[in-house]
Parts: structure tokens; sequence; C-alpha cells
């Protein structure tokens, strides 16, 4: 019975016999007959009362207020939007299609997260202004903190901030095409073919190396995810001038 209730506040609706063959199977043998419980239905009032045997909690101004929280509630836990096949928004979903807010203007499903969340911002309006442009930086960080590299224009999943270079969104700023933002992003330090180049680049890795040493209890080793970017600049070659021409000559400057 536990089950049922718990299966009840999850998905807003009252459970369907098809989906707990056990405890249909109980009821046929009469375990709960003395409780006068012969049937499903019998089980459901018995469990929930006449006043919640309804077709979904989901109903008229109350239920409209309980599907605003619960989406709101799943959005904060997320951090993005519900969509209409997430799992507990099964009774907002029934209760759409049935109509109950039709009178509220919901008749569909982006008509319940517009009125919950406001409109969308669609690809194009996130990359504009302003904060647009803080978005786009942003972006081009978490992608460089992520993969130890700068971001080249056809990155997968840039395609929005490249389409706003293009559109000359942030000529006010001085960026007029990818390596203008690049340099609004990173600086001039960053924008080299990678940022461990020459002297300067190099101080940076063995300080990277030390840190996961440090943090990781073990000497690094090229198959670390995070040493991508150092390992690359190993094999072009950056620091042969330094006599560094191979992972153990690095781990020997460094340590």
């Amino acid at each position: 019975m536990n089950e049922l209730k718990e299966d009840y506040k999850k998905e807003g609706k009252l459970p369907v016999y098809d989906n707990y063959v056990g405890i249909t199977c109980a009821i046929r043998k009469g375990y709960w007959k003395e409780l006068g419980i012969e049937t499903w239905n019998a089980l459901l009032t018995h469990i929930f009362g006449e006043i919640n045997f309804t077709n979904n909690k989901y109903k008229g101004d109350e239920g409209f207020e309980l599907a605003i929280q619960t989406l709101n509630e799943f959005k904060e836990k997320n951090g993005r939007r519900p969509n209409n096949k997430d799992k507990g928004i099964g009774g907002i979903r029934h209760a759409i299609r049935r109509g109950e807010w039709r009178y509220k203007g919901i008749n569909s499903w982006k008509d319940m997260i517009i009125h919950v969340f406001g409109e969308a911002k669609s690809r194009w309006e996130q990359y504009t202004g302003e904060e647009g442009l803080r978005n786009a930086v942003s972006k081009l960080k978490a992608f460089e903190d992520k993969n130890q590299r700068v971001p080249k224009v056809r990155e997968k999943g840039l395609s929005g901030i490249k389409g706003a270079v293009y559109r000359g969104e942030w000529q006010t700023y001085g960026i007029n095409n990818w390596n203008d933002l690049l340099l609004y992003a990173f600086g001039d330090v960053e924008l080299s073919k990678n940022k461990y180049k020459g002297k300067k680049g190099l101080e940076k890795v063995t300080e990277t190396l030390r840190e996961f040493k440090e943090n990781n209890n073990k000497i690094p080793r090229t198959t670390d995810k995070v040493m991508n970017g150092i390992r690359k600049a190993l094999y072009r070659g950056e620091w042969s001038e330094f006599e560094i021409k191979n992972w153990r000559d690095l781990l020997t400057y460094t340590f």
C-alpha cells in the first residue's frame, strides 16, 4: 500500500492495476477481504479515500498551483526546464491533455511552460547584446577549462556564438571576428596556438603538474585527462630549447 501511495505522489495520478501484478493477485486471492477489499477500486478507496478518488490531483485552481510548484521544484533540482516526458511529470501532462486548465489559456505543454517560466530564449537571443556577450565568454571559458585549450570557431556546441560574431552582434566591443572574441575572453596570453607556449607556458605547465601531484598524490601521466594540452604541446616540440623532448624530460625538469 505504501508503494501505491509513493507512486501516486510521484506520478500525480491514481495507480492502474495492470502495473501491480502482485497486488492484484493478492486481491483476487482475498487476502484483504476482511477489510472489504475485493476489487482494485475498493483498494484505492481504502488507501486514498473517496475524496481523492479522481482522475488526477492536478485539478482546478488548486491543482494548477500544485503543478506550478512541481515544475519549479523540478527546474531547481535539475537545472533545466522540465519536458513532458520527464519522470514525475506525467500527472501534469495528462491534466493538460484533459483540458483541465483551458480556462487559463493552457492548451498544450508549451503553454504551461511559458506560463510558469516565460518565453524561452532562442539560440539567437541567447547571444545578443551585452548580456549575450557575457554568456558567450562564460561558455568559452568553460570550454577552455574542460578541454585545456582555446576553442576553435568550428567547435561543436558553439555555433550560436559563431553566428553572433558573424552577425556583428558585438562590433561595438571591437569584436569583428572569432579571434577578436578570443582576445576579449582570454587576452593575448591565451590566444596562441596553445597556452603552454615558450618559457611562460613551461612555467604554467610545471605549476599544473605540481598541483596535480599534490591533489592526486601521484606523478601525472600522459594518459591523465587533464594532461591533454600539455601532451600535445610536448609533441609539437614547444620546449625543445629547454632540452625537454619527451614526457620523462618534462617530469625531470618539474620534479
